[in-house]
């Protein structure tokens, strides 16, 4: 089994277990803050939410930049099987956060894209729509010439390593504000 497969079903683990034990709340994923220590900034930092139009026709996806390698379309139709029980809408907000309403948003938001990632563009139009208020800190910045998950295999002393010491950054910014 080859690594990168081997991370995806840990993954999907980890949504199942999330979606037993979350009922009807919007979904955090506790994986998205395990870097940052402490409890208080969990109003700040929200969790890793998944895109709808990947569970509607992964075949659609294209990723902003060409190269690299996106996720390919089994993959997300076998998340959806995963993550997505029969009787719910795909367009439920638990299951992407486009669809929640934006009071339910912390003030300040950061979200971090790939730039070889499918599931770039729903990310974008969210930060988008959650910057029309004016109250809210919105921060987005996509991370040119990197697949999805790129932080986590990336190398000291890469192009990757330096952006994804960026991304961690932003984070501290953000939770510094």
């Amino acid at each position: 089994m080859s690594f990168f497969f081997y991370i995806y079903l840990k993954f999907a683990a980890v949504v199942i277990r999330s979606l037993a034990r979350l009922q009807g709340k919007i979904i955090s994923n506790p994986d998205a803050v395990r870097y940052i220590p402490s409890r208080d900034h969990q109003r700040t930092i929200k969790a890793h939410f998944y895109r709808v139009e990947a569970f509607v026709d992964p075949n659609t996806l294209a990723a902003p930049e060409s190269g690299g390698t996106p996720l390919p379309a089994w993959l997300l139709r076998f998340f959806k099987q995963c993550y997505v029980p029969s009787n719910v809408d795909a367009k439920d907000p638990r299951i992407s956060p486009y669809f929640a309403d934006p009071i339910r948003f912390p003030r300040n938001v950061l979200i971090v894209a790939a730039g070889y990632d499918s599931l770039a563009l729903e990310a974008e139009r969210l930060a988008a729509r959650l910057g029309e208020n004016a109250d809210r800190h919105v921060v987005y910045e996509r991370m040119e010439k990197c697949d999805h998950a790129w932080d986590k295999i990336a190398r000291e002393g890469t192009r990757e390593w330096e952006l994804k010491s960026r991304a961690y950054e932003l984070a501290i910014e953000m939770l510094e504000m």
